[in-house]
């Protein structure tokens, strides 16, 4: 929908990532592109020959295409490993990287004093919780909440995003063994202790 809608009208669906791919290249001959990929470490889980597919299509078209991919990602050392990992597909085929901070404390007071949230305590709250991570404040202001405790609430209780940041890092840290930690960490949270 989002190709038919911005870029043209296609026909038929696309069966793998690989055909989108190659439709994005051929398409970028006839006119520039700008196609941006979020959270591109979930393709890990998702389709792990996706960044082969990238890789080919890329070495391929790189000369005769006007594609510009832009690629973004929360979990960094695993965003990093994609493009800097000497046995990586898409190693040495990043143009540019930008890192970006976190939101310092001044930065993190203004957004809750703009959702009429702010407190000493509610900073510290918020600080110790998102350490700064900007979308965590964007959906506290989004959650329309007149009390943080609320907006915090829903933004947990509600929210898969902030439940898929543990499973990243998860995956991260232990690779394929993860869901082994992840099912002594379920236990532990259920309240078995031996």
């Amino acid at each position: 929908e989002e190709i038919n809608d911005k870029i043209g009208k296609t026909y038929g669906d696309f069966t793998d990532f690989s055909q989108l791919t190659e439709f994005l290249f051929d398409k970028s001959k006839e006119n520039e592109l700008i196609v941006f990929f979020d959270e591109v470490q979930n393709f890990i889980s998702i389709n792990p020959g996706a960044f082969s597919d990238l890789q080919k299509h890329y070495d391929l078209n790189r000369e005769s295409s006007s594609l510009l991919l832009l690629f973004a990602g929360s979990a960094y050392s695993l965003v990093e490993k994609i493009f800097t990992g000497s046995r990586e597909p898409l190693f040495g085929r990043a143009c540019e990287f930008i890192r970006l901070n976190y939101l310092p404390v001044i930065t993190q007071k203004q957004i809750l004093e703009d959702c009429g949230l702010y407190s000493g305590e509610n900073l510290l709250h918020a600080f110790s919780i998102f350490d700064g991570i900007p979308r965590y404040y964007e959906e506290i202001f989004e959650s329309g909440e007149n009390s943080f405790e609320e907006a915090l609430k829903q933004l947990i209780v509600e929210k898969e995003f902030l439940w898929e940041e543990g499973l990243n890092i998860m995956r991260e840290e232990f690779g394929k063994e993860y869901s082994i930690y992840h099912s002594i960490l379920s236990a532990i949270a259920m309240g078995k202790r031996t």
